[in-house]
């Protein structure tokens, strides 16, 4: 993340090992590495967001209640209860 230059960088990845705990790695294709352009609206945010939680000391921006960095499939976790009772169609996707 570079505030400055108003952009992020992705060059590594969460990995979600059988067995250990998550671990950084590299993309999974050459494409995935790239260069994000930030709008001021999402440093804005941004900067909202790391004045109430800072970085922690493995550099995550976004962590859980422990400080560990949140696995993807948490957001299935949250997202389907909420799809659901919010009477929205949940597609095949979605059904649990």
């Amino acid at each position: 993340m570079d505030f400055l230059r108003r952009q992020l960088t992705v060059d590594r990845q969460l990995v979600l090992l059988p067995g250990s705990g998550p671990a950084l790695g590299a993309p999974k294709t050459q494409a995935s590495y790239r260069v994000v352009p930030l709008p001021a609206v999402v440093l804005d945010a941004l900067a909202a967001h790391l004045s109430c939680y800072p970085v922690g000391p493995d550099g995550f921006l976004f962590t859980n209640h422990a400080g560990e960095p949140i696995r993807r499939t948490r957001f299935s976790d949250v997202w389907r209860p909420a799809v659901k009772a919010s009477g929205a169609p949940m597609g095949p996707a979605f059904t649990p």
